[in-house]
């Protein structure tokens, strides 16, 4: 996910990026999910806030193992369910909310790396922004990879499962 903002700024990879992370969440137990989450959110604000370290140092760690309690939060909530309806309904709304909580809810009021900003360079994708908002279009972003993990880990009959791969791919070259 982090390869989404800068400095790599691969914006298309935002789509899919959480589709690993909810495979590896369905059918893990709590202590997992909340362990895979926290590895998740750690490394991904590592990763999109590493010039932090540049000027700061060393207090960067302590602040991205912080934000990565947020990830660990998610895996917790996420881990176990299972049904379309979840990953197309309850995984983005789940992940918009935990997002909220960060960015607005907190004390640190950490907005950065909020999913939908990540699609700021696309004129396309600032439309669906101005309509739904950062938060609206991190929802379509995050049911996009929910879909993908759910397609993927289940398999779906009568080639479903490449008609969702090429939707995703047509949703990520459109971008």
């Amino acid at each position: 996910l982090w390869a989404a903002f800068p400095p790599l700024a691969f914006a298309p990879a935002a789509w899919i990026a959480l589709a690993p992370l909810l495979m590896a969440l369905d059918g893990a137990d709590a202590r997992t999910g909340m362990r895979l989450g926290f590895l998740f959110g750690t490394a991904f604000f590592a990763g999109a806030t590493c010039w932090l370290f540049r000027i700061f140092g060393a207090p960067c760690i302590g602040l991205w193992a912080y934000e990565g309690l947020f990830g660990a939060l998610f895996g917790y909530l996420a881990c176990g369910r299972r049904g379309k309806a979840w990953h197309l309904y309850g995984v983005p709304a789940l992940w918009v909310g935990i997002e909220w909580l960060r960015a607005e809810a907190n004390p640190l009021r950490f907005g950065w790396c909020v999913l939908g900003l990540s699609q700021s360079a696309s004129p396309r994708m600032m439309q669906v922004a101005d309509l739904a908002g950062a938060y609206g279009l991190s929802f379509l972003m995050a049911a996009v990879s929910a879909r993908l993990a759910f397609a993927l880990r289940r398999g779906l009959p009568d080639g479903s499962r490449r008609v969702i791969l090429a939707t995703a791919l047509v949703l990520v070259a459109a971008v």
